[in-house]
């Protein structure tokens, strides 16, 4: 019996790798041989970079649901502080989320308006 682990990539470096090594390919004079060079090297980064498995993405994806549920600034704040309460080795990963530029607190100002 053979068992397979699907990871996901990691698209940044492959998207930016891809793009450096095809225009130095293109342009391959001047500039765009220069490209080549860290486009190849993010290419390997791409690879050697380990992914999340289909579980790892489920269940991050699934407290990213949950953590949508704290939208305003109180109860933001309120959540924050209940994790200063634990080490960041517990709670690093909450945090990184809160932190990505997805889940900013909602506001509550007119729709389309955006953040001043």
């Amino acid at each position: 019996m053979v068992t397979v682990i699907v990871v996901r990539p990691r698209w940044k470096p492959l998207l930016a790798g891809t793009a450096l090594t095809v225009s130095g390919i293109v342009e391959h004079s001047g500039m765009g041989a220069m490209a080549m060079l860290p486009g190849i090297m993010l290419l390997c980064a791409a690879v050697l970079t380990p992914g999340d498995s289909d579980i790892d993405h489920q269940r991050r994806q699934q407290l990213m649901r949950e953590l949508a549920m704290y939208s305003t600034p109180a109860q933001r704040r309120d959540l924050e502080a209940a994790f200063d309460r634990y080490p960041d080795a517990v709670t690093g990963e909450i945090r990184e989320i809160l932190a990505s530029p997805g889940t900013l607190a909602y506001n509550n100002a007119l729709p389309g308006a955006g953040r001043y």
